[in-house]
């Protein structure tokens, strides 16, 4: 076979695969969204910075618990 068909089928090969693997891991479509989704924000950020510190958040304090709610951007 040729380079560029070794190349291919690989390609194509890890591409099935990851989609398999990810088809029967169970996770709904929305969560698979959403970890490629921080992938690419987490890739586009500067380096040492984390996901959470490019959103403002609000500070929700119930009883004895708070809980940073993300605000729609």
């Amino acid at each position: 076979m040729k380079r560029r068909n070794v190349v291919l089928v690989s390609a194509l090969s890890v591409t099935v695969l990851a989609a398999l693997s990810l088809y029967l891991s169970g996770l709904p479509p929305v969560a698979l969204g959403a970890i490629a989704l921080d992938t690419v924000r987490r890739t586009n950020s500067p380096r040492g910075t984390l996901v959470a510190d490019l959103r403002d958040a609000a500070t929700v304090q119930t009883g004895l618990l708070m809980v940073n709610v993300a605000l729609p951007i």
